[in-house]
């Protein structure tokens, strides 16, 4: 028997990594911690590195992404319905904006609003108060305006 100098728990031998004092639970938990507590110090690092890593693996992180999505319909269909409920103003004004664009109400142009760049464009909101108050931006234009919030 020995003693975890973290939970205090009297534990057998076996649940102790071999030459420490932590049992394995507590040195899992403490790495975890540890991992979360840097990536928030070096949030501009850790983007960075995954933003490369995207960029030189496109193709391969689309792919495991919707790979995921198909495999997983229930999971994935959960969290849009829990996004949906955590965002109700959001969910009404994108909501609103299809339904306008789909009755020919609203048009969607071919070009951004701010780099004027032709390709697929995205309404962006800047208030959900005022779901018909959009701004049509393309995706790199559309990934700045949110990050710059983060």
């Amino acid at each position: 028997m020995k003693i975890c100098t973290i939970c205090q728990k009297e534990l057998e031998q076996e649940k102790f990594s071999p030459g420490t004092r932590q049992c394995r639970k507590c040195k899992i938990d403490k790495s975890k911690e540890y991992r979360k507590k840097w990536h928030i110090e070096n949030r501009e690092h850790t983007r960075k590195v995954v933003h490369e890593h995207y960029l030189k693996n496109k193709d391969l992180v689309l792919e495991r992404s919707r790979n995921w999505r198909i495999e997983n319909r229930d999971k994935h269909s959960k969290l849009i319905i829990e996004h949906h409920k955590k965002n109700p103003l959001k969910n009404r004004a994108r909501k609103m904006v299809n339904w306008h664009l789909k009755k020919g109400n609203m048009q969607r142009p071919e070009t951004c609003q701010r780099c004027l760049k032709v390709g697929t464009i995205h309404a962006h909101h800047a208030n959900y108060n005022f779901p018909l108050d959009v701004e049509w931006l393309c995706t790199e234009c559309h990934g700045l305006e949110h990050r710059k919030f983060k």
